[in-house]
Parts: structure tokens; sequence; C-alpha cells
């Protein structure tokens, strides 16, 4: 508009009708433009290009702002910020995507699908994580990782016992550990084949079941000992934590008549006793065991933490 030049020099009539002329068109174009630069009021028109409003002016909501409107926004092609988005208006059902705020429970996502309401997808297009349509169920497609070891899953909305301390499970664990048995004097060898045992742990209850086998044995005497449990017993009150299981035994060296092999586990140790028993007590296993002698185990005990 600055670059408009007229040459009629008239002079501007100031009666109704106005007519301006001469070098006043320069004036009025001018403020024209900057009325159009300030302000664009359409009533269904289109603008073709780009619409750039170099405005300092900060947002704080829906009618603040460089562009405001009381009307709503729609485009057919992507939206981009290079700041950041603030979101103020609650969700509503029915929305097909929709990101809204709740005082109560803030950022909001709601949608409707055939199989998910919303769904969180990787880099890929796969969807990772996403809240089955028309429920509250979530369905994992990967694995759900859990760095920090105190963290877990809450069961605290379910109906607890009355002596319950703890409806956090917070640890998976399965895998296998190699024991020794060892006796108070002399040794106990096992086949290097058939000395591992398998665990499974779930919250702080740990199974563990196997079959070891003697390899050989020198003179052992008194105590047997069992080492080497994956995890530290637990400490709990009035022997809550202590574990006596019998185990099942071939290639014994002579009879259990009214007698079992057991294995007893006690409060803070990855260590156990391994002895014979009945109705008056225990003994040792020293002298019943050989080369060939199987070990059969499978119990269950909790840990410490």
């Amino acid at each position: 508009m600055t670059d408009y030049t007229n040459t009629f020099a008239g002079t501007a009539k100031d009666t109704a009708n106005d007519i301006i002329l001469g070098a006043d068109h320069d004036t009025e174009y001018d403020s024209l433009a900057t009325h159009i630069a300030t302000k664009l009021d359409l009533a269904g028109g289109t603008v073709t290009g780009v619409i750039d409003g170099d405005d300092a002016t900060d947002s704080t909501s829906g009618g603040t702002g460089s562009i405001h409107t009381d009307g709503g926004i729609g485009a057919v092609k992507d939206m981009f910020t290079d700041a950041t988005l603030h979101v103020k208006g609650d969700v509503t059902a029915g929305d097909l995507a929709t990101l809204g705020y709740s005082s109560t429970w803030g950022a909001k996502l709601t949608g409707q699908g055939s199989l998910y309401d919303c769904t969180l997808v990787n880099d890929l297009g796969n969807a990772a994580l996403g809240v089955r349509t028309g429920t509250v169920d979530t369905q994992h497609n990967g694995s759900l990782f859990i760095n920090n070891g105190t963290k877990g899953i809450s069961f605290d909305g379910a109906t607890a016992a009355g002596g319950m301390t703890s409806q956090l499970l917070h640890n998976y664990e399965e895998g296998t550990f190699d024991i020794t048995l060892t006796a108070t004097s002399g040794t106990v060898t096992l086949d290097s084949s058939l000395n591992s045992l398998a665990y499974t742990r779930v919250g702080r209850l740990v199974h563990v079941q196997g079959r070891i086998q003697i390899d050989s044995v020198s003179s052992p005497t008194g105590d047997i000992t069992f080492n080497g449990l994956p995890f530290t017993t637990s400490t709990l009150s009035e022997g809550q934590g202590r574990t006596k299981t019998v185990i099942s035994a071939q290639a014994f060296v002579g009879s259990l008549t009214d007698e079992w092999v057991q294995l007893e586990l006690t409060n803070g140790a990855t260590t156990g006793s391994l002895t014979k028993a009945n109705g008056a007590g225990a003994s040792s296993i020293a002298s019943n065991i050989q080369a060939t002698t199987n070990l059969y185990f499978n119990f269950f005990y909790l840990v410490a933490s």
C-alpha cells in the first residue's frame, strides 16, 4: 500500500459521500493497510497463503493471545507448535479423540476405537499400551519393566485380612542355583552334572525343586549342611519364617523305619540342615549317604526382603 502513487492532485471534499482525492489517498490507503494487517474479519471467507502474526502477546486462556476466537478451529493437515500446548477444557463421553483437563484427574485423553479407546503407539506404529474400548481394562502388548525393587503392583484396593502387612507384589524371578553339602568333618562331593536346583520367586515366596546326586563321600560325620539358597531366609517373629520339609531319598545306606529325611531352614540364612527324623526327634544322616545317593527337593520358603 505504501508504494501507491497518486498523480491526481485534487482537493478532499468534506461532504456526505466523501471523495478523498490527491495525496490524501496515500494516507488513507496506509491506514487501511494497517487495519487489514491487525484485524481480519471475514464471514465464511477463504484465505489462501500464510497468515503470519508477529506478536509477543502470551496466551493464558482461549480468549487471549495473538490469535483468539469464540468459535472452533478446524484443520485438515498436521498442526505444530514450537512451544507448550496448554489444554483447559475437559473431555466428554463420545469424543472420537480428545485431550482434556480436569482439576481432579489432570490431563485426560479419551477416544473411541473398535479395539481401544486410547492407544500408546511406538515409532514403528505398533500398539504398546491400550485402554480396551468401553472398559477401564488396559492391554500391554510388551513387557512391563519395574526398575525400582521396592515398587511393584499394588492390591491395596482389595479387602485385606486382619493380619495383612503388605499388598504390594514387588518381585518376580526364576533361575537355577548350585548347592553344596558339607559335613562337620569329612567331605560330601556332589556330581557336577546333578548339583543344581531350580527356583521361582513371586513376591517374597520362593519355590525350589530338583534332584541332586552324591558323587563321593570321605568319612562324613556330624551335621550335613545344605548350602547355597538363592535368597536369604526371612527373619519373622515367633518362628513364622522357619521351614521344614520332607526330602525323598534314594540309594540310602540303612533303612528308614518310621523315619524320614528332612531339610530345615532357619531365620536369616542361605543354608539349611539335612537330618533324619521320627516322632522322638532328629539325628544326622552322615552315615546314611554314599556315592549315588539321590535327594529330591520340592519346598517353599519366605525371603528376608
